[in-house]
């Protein structure tokens, strides 16, 4: 799968917000590992093919997606990990939306995209569903 567009809340590519795991699956197969990222959170599914993690709700609905390498996410033309966070951040910012910095990742709230970078280089990009962050307790 090469097409790894953001979605602004919608999803990443292929992968939207509004599908099941199954379905997932059977777009990118079910060669994938499974995962909890807290004790309390539900089985993710890991794909370190395309530098992807799933995350599910209680429904078994996607609603946050973590890419990393090899994964190579874009939005309208900006290429988004592993460059240089300032770069990437300035891109986004002439497209004419604004960041803000919160527990580590600098958010773009206006398109459901949280950048971290806990150095100088975009090492993750999330993607999240609309209110994904309002439900939050466990931040």
């Amino acid at each position: 799968m090469d097409n790894w567009q953001l979605l602004p809340y919608d999803g990443l590519g292929e992968l939207k917000f509004s599908q099941t795991r199954e379905n997932i699956r059977s777009i990118l197969g079910r060669a994938c590992r499974l995962f909890k990222k807290t004790p309390q959170s539900n089985l993710s599914d890991v794909y370190d093919k395309y530098g992807l993690h799933l995350y599910y709700d209680s429904h078994d609905m996607l609603e946050f997606i973590e890419s990393y390498q090899p994964c190579r996410p874009f939005y309208e033309q900006v290429s988004i990990l592993n460059r240089n966070v300032k770069k990437v951040i300035s891109d986004i910012s002439k497209l004419g939306y604004t960041e803000r910095f919160d527990s580590g990742s600098y958010f773009f709230d206006d398109l459901g995209l949280a950048l971290y970078a806990p150095a100088s280089h975009v090492e993750a990009a999330s993607m999240y569903k609309r209110g994904y962050y309002d439900k939050r307790v466990d931040l």
